[in-house]
């Protein structure tokens, strides 16, 4: 059994490699490439359609920035997620009691372990904690590590590397057909992802022999999946009330509450910081003759975006804002259980998401239900991300 610093290492070099790293590379095939065809799949994100036609004629230095931004857009997500983790997406309700989301690394021997959903064999708590590192503390080397197998060290602001090694990105095969867990498997590492059709949540309502892990699914670039759940979200319950009063603390009230949490307090937040370090600068201020390569290029980009026609500030913000509900979409479809780990002794491993509640004054938790992965017995977070991205 590992301790809990190797739990969270883990933890945050796959959240790195699967939401960060996999965010970049979609977003920049978009803009370079356009989005996935397929001719008995019609539904495109007319997004992204845009955004690469705008792309297609800037020049190669405004198309460098715009690169930067990306990068810059996904960082700081990911610098948001860190924090909100490590604690900062604590809540407290009207009446003194408190709730967490911790994240905790089950372990499961075999795979059929994990498909019967049996109990898992050991888990760790990841985050948050009292003793060890924060997931904070390992951001900046994670960042590092993806811009360096990427090759994107110039967008980044660092200098290249030419002994570190570089992968190149394995695409997969869009529009396999097959079962939703083996696709799944196979979708770890590109930018795929496995959809059931029709979406779980609906089809078990109306099939009584519907299975989860075998259920019918086809494998669609990330992008496509997150316009289907955009243009056609989940019908739901009102959100439940943070403040007291009508607060659910079932499973399915509870991912309610963590999903406007992560809203609030890493998309929106995210979205804000982008848009203020390119209108008025860097949030931490660096003097114009610093020397510091990161805070040169957040000051290179304000003054290139200050410069811009007004049509150019609008493109920008509006990539800002799909790369961050690409990324949205995605570490959601991560907490799912978007990806297995394979790893050494064990036969699977995941992180899984709760919600805790403590009375006032209490060390322990009162109340405690898991959020995800939901394995059937309720809606996928990703299913759900379309409505609030199309209220936001």
């Amino acid at each position: 059994m590992w301790n809990r610093d190797q739990c969270a290492q883990l933890f945050v070099q796959e959240i790195a490699r699967w939401f960060l790293e996999k965010s970049i590379r979609i977003i920049f095939r978009l803009l370079e490439q356009g989005p996935m065809r397929n001719e008995g799949f019609s539904s495109q994100p007319q997004d992204a359609l845009v955004l690469r036609q705008w792309f297609e004629n800037l020049s190669e230095e405004d198309a460098h920035n715009v690169r930067a931004v990306v990068v810059d857009t996904a960082w700081a997500f990911f610098h948001s997620l860190c924090y909100f983790f490590d604690g900062s997406g604590s809540l407290t309700l009207q009446d003194g009691r408190e709730i967490l989301f911790p994240i905790q690394m089950e372990a499961y021997e075999t795979e059929d372990d994990w498909l019967e959903r049996r109990l898992p064999t050991w888990k760790v708590r990841v985050s948050p904690v009292e003793q060890g590192w924060l997931l904070q503390d390992a951001e900046w080397e994670c960042v590092v590590e993806v811009v360096r197998r990427n090759r994107w060290e110039l967008y980044l602001g660092i200098e290249p590397d030419p002994e570190a090694l570089a992968e190149a990105p394995f695409e997969g095969q869009p529009f396999k057909v097959g079962e939703y867990y083996q696709l799944r498997r196979e979708a770890r590492g590109t930018c795929m992802e496995a959809h059931m059709v029709p979406h779980g949540y609906m089809a078990r309502q109306l099939i009584a022999s519907f299975r989860y892990e075998t259920a019918p699914a086809v494998l669609l670039p990330a992008e496509v999946h997150y316009g289907i759940h955009k243009s056609n979200p989940l019908p739901t319950v009102e959100s439940p009330n943070s403040d007291g009063g009508t607060l659910v603390l079932d499973c399915e009230g509870a991912a309610l509450l963590f999903l406007n949490e992560l809203w609030s307090e890493v998309f929106v937040q995210t979205v804000h910081e982008i848009e203020r370090s390119l209108t008025r600068g860097p949030s931490w201020n660096p003097p114009a003759d610093t020397t510091d390569p990161i805070a040169r290029r957040a000051l290179a980009l304000h003054h290139w975006y200050t410069h811009l026609s007004e049509q150019d500030k609008r493109s920008v913000l509006a990539l800002v804002q799909y790369t961050v509900e690409i990324g949205f979409h995605t570490l959601c479809y991560f907490l799912d259980g978007g990806i297995y780990i394979p790893y050494q002794h064990e036969g699977e491993v995941e992180f899984a998401v709760y919600l805790e509640l403590y009375d006032q004054g209490s060390q322990s938790p009162s109340w405690s239900v898991k959020i995800c992965p939901a394995k059937g017995d309720g809606w996928d977070l990703h299913e759900l991300v379309g409505d609030f991205t199309s209220a936001g």
